[in-house]
C-alpha cells in the first residue's frame, strides 16, 4: 500500500509543473490529496505494522503529500504569472520554501490565489517543517525531475538562469564562511548600497532603477540574509561594514559613493569609520546613528510589535504598514503591502529568521561619539517627519554632529519614503553625488 501511494504522489509530482491547473484544480486537488494521505497513514498503523515504521511510514507519506501540495500550487503561480515551467525546476532545485520566492527572480506583485494550496504550505511548509521532511522527499523528487531537468525544460542543474529572471544577474562572493550575492547594475560612477532589516539587496528596488541609468550600482544581501546564507558567524554591524569594504574590494573597487537604508545606514556609517579613504560620499536615508534609538519602545511600538509577534497574517501585514507607511497615507495599503513585500524580497507579515540577529546587531551597537571623525565625507542625511523607528531626531543628531553634512526631512512621509517614493528621493541623491563628483571634494 505505501509504494503504490508513493508512485502515485511520484506522477502527481511530475506532472504538476507540467501542467498548468486552474484554480478550482489546485482547491480540489488540496482537498483530495490531504485527507487522503492522513487515511492512508492511519490504515497503516492499524493493520499490525511495527510501531517505529508505521510512525516513519506515516510521517514520510505527509512529507511527500505536502511536497506534492506545495508543487500544484507552484505550477499554478507560474500559470498565473506566466513563467517558464523552468521556473518550477529552478524552485525545487534551489531547496527553498514558498516564502523564498521573491529571492528566486520573481516580479513584485506576485500573484498567488487564496486556496486550501496557500493555507497548507503556510502552516506546513515552513522552513522548520522543511528541515524535518525535506530530507524524506528530497531524494524521490531528484529521481522524479533528474530527466525532466535534462530534456523536457534544457535545464542543466549549475546552469546560468535566462536573463528574464531576476537571479540571472546575482553572484557571489565567499567571505569568513557565507557566500554574500550581490548584483551590478548600471554604469558610471560606483554607487554601494547597503538595506535594512530583513531587507534583500538582490530583490528588485524602485530607487535603484532610477539611480542605475547613472551610476554603477552595487546592491547585496547582507549575511545571513536571502540568498547571502548561511551567515557564517555571528551577524553584528562592524561584521556588516567588514563585508561590504571586502565585497567593493572583490569587484575591484577602491572607493564607492556609499549610501544606507535604516540598519544599513549605521553599518556604513561604520564602514566609513573603518575605511575612510574609500568612501567617496555618505548618503544615509531614514538612519540612526545609535541602534538603541531606534528600538526604544513607545506604547505605539509595542502594539505594533505584539500583532508582528502573535497576531494573524493579516494582523502582521497591517501592523508591517503601520510601522512603515506614514498615518496619513491615502494609497491602496494592500498594493502597498504587494509593492513592499517585491522590494524586501518576502512577504512584509513574515519576516526571515534573521531579522531577530539583525535586530540584535542593531541595539547593540552606536557609532554617535565617534560621527565627528567623518568631517570631510560629503554627507546628505534624509529622513522622514513620520517616521517612528528613524525618528527626524536621529536624523538631526547625525547631520549635527558631521561637519558640513546637510540634512533633509522629508513631511509626512515615514520610513519607507526612498521605495515608495523613489521619484522624489532619487533626485536629491543624485544632486548629491554629482556635486561630488563634479568639485571633487571626495
Amino acid at each position: 500500500m505505501p509504494a503504490v501511494w508513493f508512485a502515485v504522489l511520484s506522477v502527481v509530482m511530475a506532472g504538476a509543473v507540467t501542467v498548468r491547473p486552474p484554480p478550482g484544480a489546485v482547491k480540489v486537488t488540496g482537498i483530495v490529496l490531504l485527507p487522503v494521505s492522513a487515511t492512508v497513514g492511519l490504515t497503516m498503523m492499524f493493520a499490525a505494522v511495527p510501531g517505529p515504521v508505521a510512525v516513519l511510514h506515516v510521517t514520510a507519506t505527509v512529507a511527500v503529500t505536502v511536497n506534492v501540495v506545495a508543487c500544484i500550487e507552484l505550477a499554478h503561480i507560474v500559470s498565473a504569472n506566466k513563467l517558464p515551467n523552468a521556473a518550477a525546476i529552478l524552485f525545487l532545485e534551489t531547496d527553498k520554501s514558498i516564502e523564498d520566492l521573491p529571492s528566486l527572480g520573481f516580479a513584485p506583485g506576485l500573484r498567488r490565489e487564496r486556496s486550501l494550496t496557500a493555507a497548507v504550505i503556510s502552516a506546513f511548509w515552513s522552513n522548520s517543517f522543511r528541515k524535518i521532511a525535506w530530507p524524506l522527499v528530497s531524494g524521490a523528487k531528484n529521481v522524479v525531475y533528474r530527466g525532466a531537468r535534462r530534456r523536457k525544460w534544457g535545464y542543466q542543474e549549475g546552469d546560468a538562469v535566462r536573463d528574464t529572471w531576476r537571479v540571472s544577474a546575482l553572484r557571489t562572493f565567499e567571505f569568513e564562511g557565507c557566500p554574500i550575492a550581490y548584483r551590478i547594475d548600471g554604469d558610471g560612477p560606483p554607487l554601494f548600497m547597503t538595506q535594512g532589516v530583513g531587507a534583500y539587496g538582490t530583490s528588485p528596488d524602485p530607487l535603484f532603477a532610477i539611480l542605475q541609468k547613472h551610476y554603477a550600482c552595487l546592491t547585496y544581501d547582507n549575511r545571513g540574509v536571502g540568498a547571502s546564507v548561511p551567515a557564517g558567524k555571528r551577524v553584528s554591524v562592524p561584521q556588516m561594514a567588514k563585508d561590504g569594504l571586502a565585497l567593493m574590494t572583490h569587484v575591484g573597487w577602491t572607493n564607492a559613493h556609499v549610501i544606507g537604508h535604516s540598519l544599513g545606514g549605521l553599518a556604513s556609517l561604520e564602514l566609513a569609520l573603518t575605511a575612510k579613504s574609500r568612501v567617496r560620499s555618505l548618503t544615509l536615508l531614514n538612519t540612526f546613528a545609535n541602534g538603541a534609538e531606534a528600538s526604544r519602545m513607545t506604547l505605539k511600538i509595542l502594539w505594533i510589535l505584539i500583532r508582528l509577534r502573535f497576531g494573524t497574517h493579516a494582523m502582521r501585514k497591517n501592523a508591517f504598514m503601520e510601522l512603515v507607511l506614514p498615518p496619513e497615507f491615502k494609497g491602496d495599503e494592500e498594493q502597498a503591502a504587494r509593492q513592499l513585500s517585491g522590494i524586501l524580497g518576502h512577504d512584509v507579515a513574515e519576516m526571515p529568521e534573521s531579522a531577530k540577529a539583525q535586530m540584535t546587531a542593531m541595539k547593540e551597537h552606536s557609532v554617535t561619539h565617534r560621527l565627528p571623525e567623518l568631517a570631510g565625507i560629503p554627507t546628505l542625511v534624509i529622513t522622514s517627519e513620520k517616521d517612528p523607528i528613524a525618528t527626524p531626531g536621529c536624523g538631526r543628531a547625525i547631520a549635527a554632529a558631521i561637519p558640513g553634512a546637510r540634512y533633509v526631512e522629508i513631511p509626512g512621509a515615514s520610513h519607507s519614503f526612498p521605495v515608495m517614493e523613489p521619484e522624489r528621493c532619487a533626485p536629491m541623491i543624485i544632486e548629491h553625488i554629482d556635486r561630488v563628483e563634479r568639485t571633487g571634494a571626495a
